[in-house]
């Protein structure tokens, strides 16, 4: 074989490898837009007084647990900027402002708790840090600091049988209209089936008040 036959054979070479990057790479790209397509947040955030069913497991002897329960979240009412801060402050006047561009945003949570069996072994304990305001593209927004949580606080250890109701306190960007919320329901050895829940923070009209929510 001649120098420029193998010097042929090397460019066809380099071109089959290089159309099989180009294939690869579109491929690839078609993959990661269809897999944000399916994980779209906003689409898939539970709307404003719509319970969430969730199935919570407790233990370690199995995947899920050794026992099973079922739980129904949901975002009843919400106030937002004047509204919202006015309630912070109620809840302490050395609660500080919300920062510049930023507004507070407070949800009441509505939490059903039930054992699948008779013999309920566990209680669920609820609290304000298992929730977080993000954006629609997924983004954790500001965490606010505050010296007391209006009342009822979001905190308590609920039985099975019980419900409970109360307040989380968020901040959002004033510009962002639409913001959405993530409740982290796993804790120590509780587990639970499937995604994140995320919900909505807006909505037509809050639920239980004669407010309108933003």
């Amino acid at each position: 074989m001649d120098v420029i036959t193998r010097a042929r054979i090397g460019r066809v070479g380099i071109l089959v490898s290089s159309l099989i990057w180009l294939v690869a790479s579109v491929s690839f790209a078609s993959q990661v837009h269809a897999r944000a397509a399916d994980t779209d947040l906003a689409a898939r955030a539970q709307p404003l007084g719509k319970p969430l069913d969730l199935i919570l497991g407790f233990g370690e002897q199995f995947e899920y647990g050794d026992q099973l329960y079922d739980a129904k979240v949901a975002v009843v009412k919400v106030l937002r900027g004047g509204p919202a801060e006015a309630l912070v402050k109620s809840a302490s006047a050395s609660n500080p402002p919300a920062k510049a561009g930023l507004e507070y945003l407070a949800a009441k949570i509505h939490f059903e708790f039930t054992a699948r069996v008779v013999l309920a072994r566990y209680d669920y304990t609820l609290d304000s840090s298992q929730f977080t305001s993000i954006s629609a593209d997924g983004a954790a927004y500001p965490t606010p600091d505050l010296v007391a949580q209006p009342n009822p606080a979001l905190h308590a250890a609920v039985r099975s049988g019980h419900s409970f109701e109360g307040w989380v306190v968020l901040l959002v960007p004033r510009s962002d209209r639409t913001p959405l919320m993530l409740f982290v329901p796993d804790a120590d050895t509780t587990s639970h089936q499937g995604g994140s829940p995320v919900f909505r923070l807006y909505g037509a009209a809050s639920l239980g008040s004669g407010s309108k929510s933003s």
